[in-house]
């Protein structure tokens, strides 16, 4: 009797698991998750840019505060300049203080206020350093410079630059651009010739060798076209004394009746090749000077051939008939007469050389 019986709930149970395998076949496979789906090695994220460093600005000293506040209505007209007393006094401020970088660092800082007052004054400060306290500021002064609309302060900005030691500041290739790129604009010419300077200081003792590159521009600009630039290019190929080879044969080529006055001095200082054949510079002088129309800027140089030139018989003769006409023409004047005498006086350096 338990034999069927054992049967029966095994047939059951089988059609029990049979139902379910089939309900599990006739029911639909669910959607992977994304999960399931993603890839074994994961893609790089791309890595982010590090923002930028916000540039450090130096803390205002209180000193220029006060005078930015007292010189809040200051302006500049036209030729850079102003009449402002907080001007003279900021400037003032910086002589007296004029090795002092966080001084110069402050005023550097303030050139790019929204204030037009305080960026002139700021400019006006950097003109009292000195030449080692202001080189630091330059690339700053730069920014400063051509970041400025103002037409008036533009031209101060200029002005207030042209110092310090562009090479040793680090920004000489930076410097040369953007004075050729001005030399191009008869505006710019001016702001060009201003900011010229300091790729070529000039100290009364120990003097910065211009580097290579700065001697080259000078030498390209002079050759360029008649303008401010070009002329504080042939003044600066005076200090190009280790260079007369390549100086001497521009300046010779651009002296004539208009440019004497700027290139003879620039000769005088390098010497050599630059005054072994002087017969046409000398006639320039003598014709000048026989009109009796002889300034400042006509006794500079010729004073300079005196002193360093050797002068033939028959050039002497002739600055000596001019100067007779010069004489007749000033009778009263006493830079006249003492040019005369130095005239009069002349020793070849030569001689004088080899005598001491």
């Amino acid at each position: 009797m338990r034999k069927p019986l054992l049967t029966l709930t095994l047939s059951l149970t089988t059609l029990a698991a049979c139902g379910k395998d089939e309900a599990k076949q006739d029911k639909p496979e669910r959607a992977p998750t994304a999960t399931e789906t993603a890839p074994l090695v994961k893609e790089a994220k791309p890595e982010a840019k590090p923002e930028p460093e916000a540039k450090a600005v130096a803390p205002r000293d209180p000193r220029i505060v006060a005078l930015f506040e007292a010189g809040k209505d200051c302006a500049w007209n036209d030729q850079g300049m102003t009449e402002c007393p907080a001007a003279k006094e900021i400037k003032d401020l910086a002589f007296n203080n004029q090795g002092s970088d966080e001084l110069a660092a402050s005023c550097a800082g303030a050139l790019t206020d929204e204030s037009s007052s305080v960026r002139g004054l700021a400019a006006m400060c950097l003109q009292g350093f000195n030449d080692n306290t202001f080189t630091p500021q330059l690339g700053a002064a730069l920014d400063a410079y051509e970041a400025e609309k103002d037409p008036n302060l533009r031209r101060l900005f200029a002005w207030s630059f042209g110092s310090g030691n562009a090479n040793e500041g680090g920004v000489e290739p930076r410097l040369i651009a953007l004075i050729e790129k001005l030399s191009g604009d008869e505006d710019g010419q001016l702001h060009a010739s201003y900011l010229f300077q300091s790729m070529f200081p000039q100290y009364l003792v120990g003097s910065t060798k211009p580097s290579k590159e700065a001697g080259d521009f000078a030498l390209k600009m002079a050759k360029g076209s008649p303008g401010p630039v070009r002329e504080k290019a042939i003044e600066a190929l005076g200090l190009l004394t280790d260079r007369a080879a390549e100086v001497c044969p521009v300046l010779i080529e651009l002296t004539n009746k208009e440019t004497w006055t700027t290139t003879v001095t620039p000769m005088t200082k390098v010497g050599g090749p630059c005054l072994e054949d002087i017969d046409a510079v000398v006639g320039l002088m003598a014709e000048q000077l026989a009109t009796g129309n002889f300034w400042a800027t006509h006794s500079q140089p010729l004073r300079q051939v005196l002193r360093k030139a050797s002068l033939s018989k028959a050039q002497l003769s002739s600055l000596k008939k001019a100067s007779k006409k010069n004489l007749a023409a000033n009778k009263k004047s006493e830079s006249a007469k003492s040019l005369d005498a130095e005239i009069k006086a002349y020793v070849d350096p030569a001689t004088k050389a080899a005598a001491e």
